[in-house]
């Protein structure tokens, strides 16, 4: 991310493929997914599990309430709903029937329900890792972001092997840090200026003194240092 004189802050762009998304989750999902949805247009297929589409919370971070009309939020509450609704998605978009143009679904805790008592460890496994894989080929043939949470459970590590990328949101004093792949947050703006990270300073020095390489330092800390930097 490069230093900017605008205070609206920057967000990551979801781009085609299985993104894991981990960290301080809440609000956050709901933010990217409206972001998503004003850049690109379209429409979100929210194939939900334990209340994650909450409506008040999208109609508090959407810039305009006529957003929430293009979610479409399908709600499980079995292993086995929820297995049928990701069949269902993978048929009305391979067929063309979905109303609108969808441009990205999101499958809040994945794992949560093939780990529960209803369905056995190895039936749950298989279950899991058959949904993973209609979510694979839709992302590549459809072309969209399909953004996952886990739940922590014992089948977390098979929604993983199964990811494209990794995005992360931490929350800080001065608002969220996201990490992942080509993707830091470096700069947090702040009233009369900016407060930076570490992070912001080792991509100013590499920038200007190329000469010197690259190393295998430890990843900079996140922790924002006072600085100022294309203050308003």
């Amino acid at each position: 991310m490069q230093p900017t004189s605008t205070r609206v802050p920057e967000l990551p762009t979801l781009e085609p493929g299985c993104i894991a998304f981990e960290g301080d989750t809440r609000g956050a999902l709901h933010a990217l997914v409206a972001d998503h949805l004003c850049a690109k247009g379209g429409r979100a297929i929210w194939v939900d599990s334990r209340g994650h589409a909450r409506t008040d919370v999208l109609a508090r971070v959407a810039p305009s309430d006529r957003l929430l009309e293009r979610v479409d939020v399908a709600r499980a509450f079995t292993p086995y709903q929820h297995y049928r609704l990701l069949e269902v998605v993978e048929t009305a978009l391979t067929a063309g029937g979905v109303r609108g143009e969808s441009s990205v679904i999101v499958v809040p805790a994945l794992d949560w329900f093939y780990a529960s008592d209803e369905c056995g460890t190895q039936e749950g496994r298989a279950m899991v890792m058959t949904g993973l894989e209609r979510l694979s080929e839709l992302a590549s043939e459809q072309d969209l972001p399909i953004i996952c949470t886990t739940a922590g459970t014992a089948l977390e590590e098979c929604v993983d092997t199964m990811m494209d990328t990794t995005l992360t949101c931490q929350s800080t004093s001065f608002g969220p840090r996201f990490t992942g792949d080509g993707i830091e947050t470096v700069v947090y703006r702040v009233p009369g200026g900016v407060q930076t990270t570490f992070a912001f300073w080792r991509e100013v020095l590499a920038a200007r003194h190329p000469q010197v390489g690259t190393g295998t330092a430890e990843s900079a800390s996140p922790t924002p240092v006072g600085g100022a930097y294309g203050a308003d």
